[in-house]
């Protein structure tokens, strides 16, 4: 804020020193009639209204469970959903909103340069191509962050809570919510890199396309959420749950693969199929959600001292180790690899 006063403050300073520049900068903050005497550019505005419309629709999906919880809800679940929603933004906004924004900027400049006239055949190409892998490491690098939530959450939120708001909330079903809310994180990080692959290189058409679709979503996001209410908060999270899972189905079946087969030869599944974690990571990530569960009913629940704490931190930290050496094996090397490519180009 501070920073935008002193920036406005200077742009919109008297007559001195630098004039010229200032007038510049004031005409250029200043609304303004384009060459054709209008207030807006139509080639722009049609998309602009799309992206509005969209983030209406997305501000239903995102908050019409809350408003449902007033009127349907009791104020415990109301005070456990909005408990470990708050923790679950935190990881939202700190880790997966950059990685969303940065995507977002990279598939629309590729985009743009593949869909310029101007553009060599060859050029066009490499762009869907760099897009293409891109896309591919940040689905892999997403999927696996998701993955290790879904592991190890659900068998340490009993633990965070207590260590965070102690026996208050550990002692109610928050727990249970938060371990629903951790596999809630994965499908909230593959759901935003597709939608930003979708706004990235949807046309006007396909994003209306899309924001039809989002209706749809949005009275089938309210419905589910009336049907699962009898389940308290952890309804509400498995309705979210369900919700990001159709709104993943239709970026990838609609747009993604034939985006993909636009720059592998026609085989759009299959360059989908290769993003997926190799079978033993996948198998790394089942062993060690098995084992922290079982940790969290042998050795925690019973007696959820200290002593049994560290015995069961020591498990997941055993299992993380485990899991962060098949993920290196597996995709390490190749994810740092595509990293710098990426970056030099």
């Amino acid at each position: 804020g501070v920073l935008c006063l002193l920036y406005l403050g200077r742009a919109f300073r008297g007559p001195g020193e630098g004039e010229a520049a200032t007038e510049g900068a004031r005409a250029t903050l200043l609304p303004r009639r384009t060459s054709s005497g209008a207030w807006w550019q139509s080639n722009t505005l049609g998309t602009a209204k799309e992206f509005w419309m969209q983030s209406l629709q997305k501000w239903v999906l995102e908050n019409g469970e809350k408003v449902v919880m007033v009127f349907f809800g009791t104020d415990e679940q109301a005070g456990e959903y909005a408990l470990v929603s708050n923790l679950g933004s935190i990881v939202a906004r700190l880790l997966f909103q950059p990685l969303e924004e940065m995507a977002l900027a990279t598939f629309g400049k590729l985009q743009a340069l593949a869909g310029a006239s101007g553009t060599e055949k060859e050029q066009k190409l490499q762009a869907r191509r760099t897009m293409h892998q891109a896309f591919s490491v940040l689905i892999r690098l997403l999927l696996l962050l998701g993955l290790l939530f879904a592991c190890f959450g659900p068998a340490y939120s009993h633990l965070l809570l207590h260590l965070l708001y102690g026996s208050a909330w550990s002692d109610t079903t928050a727990p249970r919510v938060l371990a629903w809310y951790c596999s809630y994180i994965m499908v909230m990080a593959i759901n935003g890199i597709t939608e930003a692959f979708v706004q990235g290189v949807a046309t006007q058409e396909q994003l209306r396309t899309y924001n039809y679709c989002m209706v749809g979503f949005s009275i089938s996001f309210l419905c589910a959420v009336m049907v699962l209410m009898p389940y308290g908060a952890v309804g509400i999270v498995v309705a979210n749950i369900l919700k990001m899972v159709c709104r993943i189905v239709v970026c990838i079946v609609v747009y993604v693969v034939p985006a993909l087969s636009e720059s592998s030869g026609g085989e759009g599944w299959g360059a989908l199929r290769a993003m997926l974690p190799a079978p033993e990571v996948l198998g790394a990530f089942f062993v060690s959600a098995a084992a922290t569960q079982a940790s969290s009913s042998l050795l925690y629940r019973p007696a959820p001292d200290i002593l049994a704490s560290a015995r069961h931190v020591a498990v997941g930290v055993v299992c993380l180790g485990v899991v962060v050496g098949a993920v290196w094996r597996g995709h390490g090397r190749q994810l740092v690899r595509d990293i710098k490519e990426l970056r030099g180009r």
